[in-house]
């Protein structure tokens, strides 16, 4: 069921029952044969989805030390800028089509680069945005409790980042008598774009946005 706010959005994305993206990879790929890094949390592979050949990276937000990832001062210390400048490089590079579905919360830089893909879709219970209503209550604020406050302002759910432009579309929770269907949205996902369309969209969308609202000087 579709979340009725904002506030909502957030719960059922941060809920404990929720699938991880390691449990969407093993819904949607048929074959998986792993690539190792040293983040326990992220998981990578080269796999098939519907018959074609894919590499995908999932996150895994349950794996054992996957808090380790978040940001802050230990994190800085080990560079985590460093690679999400590298990976955000990596991902402007891309030569082939690539697709990103947020399943859960999606925030600050990691998400940011893992979701500047040619084709980005969302779940009906996820959000994504630059900052969570909690650091940017921080920051407005200094109070982190007041963070219900900026849950809507930030418009981080489904539908309004899709009405933004800024994702591409909604995918429907993932069920097991789905999964045929995701399937298919994926690969036509990847017939259909081309390498640079992440631009393209974003470009789109801050033409729209600041059409939309402009500033009066």
């Amino acid at each position: 069921m579709a979340p009725s706010s904002a506030r909502q959005a957030i719960r059922q994305a941060r809920s404990r029952s929720r699938p991880s993206g390691l449990e969407w990879a093993s819904a949607l790929c048929s074959s998986w044969v792993e690539l190792r890094g040293q983040d326990p949390a992220i998981r990578a592979g080269l796999a098939r989805i519907g018959g074609e050949r894919v590499i995908v990276v999932a996150m895994d937000r349950y794996a054992d030390g996957a808090g380790a990832a978040r940001p802050g001062p230990a994190a800085e210390r080990d560079g985590i800028a460093a690679e999400i400048a590298a990976t955000l490089r990596a991902m402007a590079r891309l030569r082939t089509p690539s697709v990103a579905i947020c399943v859960g919360e999606g925030g600050s830089g990691d998400a940011m680069t893992l979701g500047h893909a040619d084709r980005l879709f969302m779940l009906p219970g996820s959000v994504f945005s630059v900052i969570s209503p909690e650091g940017a209550a921080a920051i407005l604020y200094r109070d982190a409790s007041r963070a219900d406050e900026l849950a809507g302002p930030l418009r981080l759910t489904s539908a309004e980042l899709t009405g933004l432009g800024i994702a591409d579309g909604v995918l429907p929770e993932l069920a097991a008598n789905r999964a045929g269907g995701l399937r298919r949205a994926v690969t036509g996902a990847f017939g259909t774009a081309r390498p640079g369309d992440r631009d393209r969209r974003l470009a789109k969308a801050t033409r729209s946005f600041i059409a939309a609202h402009p500033v009066l000087t």
